[in-house]
């Protein structure tokens, strides 16, 4: 936990480097402001199904 609070904008900060922001919620709990964020990375590869699709095209010219 931060000495301070952070806000919905400083929080969305951390989003670089290919990493997103799903969600930032921002809310009070009593007296104290919080923030939730939920952050993703989508995967660089290629889905699964792609790979093996291309392995059936490869496999069937050859």
């Amino acid at each position: 936990m931060t000495p301070w609070p952070l806000t919905p904008s400083e929080v969305a900060a951390f989003a670089t480097g290919g990493l997103a922001a799903e969600e930032i919620e921002d809310f009070r709990d009593g007296e104290r402001h919080r923030c939730r964020a939920v952050f993703h990375r989508p995967d660089p590869r290629p889905s699964v199904h792609l790979l093996s699709s291309r392995h059936r095209l490869k496999g069937k010219g050859e």
